[in-house]
């Protein structure tokens, strides 16, 4: 397996749904270097802090790679931090 730390704007199809107290945030496919990769396995969800920012990170299966995804929720930009995958 190698892993690759782009640290790349991405784009990201997620849907937003209310839930008792919350907000439900679904990432359903992410477009990467011109392509789009549909997310097969939903991995983690936490949030953390940089700074004074709160951010979204999203850990999830597309085919052979596994991603790990920030959202900032104040601007909307969806940053790829961490890819992880089989020799392609």
């Amino acid at each position: 397996m190698q892993t690759e730390y782009p640290m790349e704007a991405i784009g990201l199809l997620l849907s937003i749904s209310p839930a008792k107290n919350r907000v439900v945030l679904t990432p359903h496919a992410l477009k990467w270097k011109g392509e789009r990769y549909p997310i097969e396995v939903m991995g983690m969800h936490h949030t953390r802090k940089d700074g004074e920012k709160r951010l979204h990170v999203f850990g999830f299966s597309c085919g052979n790679m596994d991603m790990t995804v920030e959202l900032d929720p104040e601007t909307l930009g969806c940053t790829l931090t961490e890819v992880n995958y089989e020799n392609r």
